[in-house]
């Protein structure tokens, strides 16, 4: 087992706790897994040649979430059909 520690400034870790307790999260820990598993299935999803977006349904809309570590990554699964998108 691996431990980390490092410093954030004040206002940053008022957020990251303002977040721990919007989703019930008891943990530092816990925060740390969700958002690595959240930053995992972005970098995979990248890797496949996909968008990573939030959608607004009911306007049909999408927003694509740009993130410079996320531009970094490369293809190497090319996204399977347009089917598999979204239509907007």
């Amino acid at each position: 087992m691996k431990r980390m520690q490092f410093e954030v400034p004040e206002d940053k870790f008022e957020r990251l706790q303002a977040l721990m307790r919007q989703c019930k999260m008891e943990s530092q820990k816990d925060l740390f897994q969700n958002a690595l598993a959240m930053f995992e299935w972005a970098v995979r999803e990248r890797s496949r040649g996909r968008i990573i977006a939030s959608v607004d349904e009911s306007l049909t809309r999408f927003k694509e979430l740009s993130m410079p570590s996320l531009d970094e990554v490369r293809v190497v699964e090319p996204a399977t059909t347009a089917s598999t998108r979204a239509n907007f």
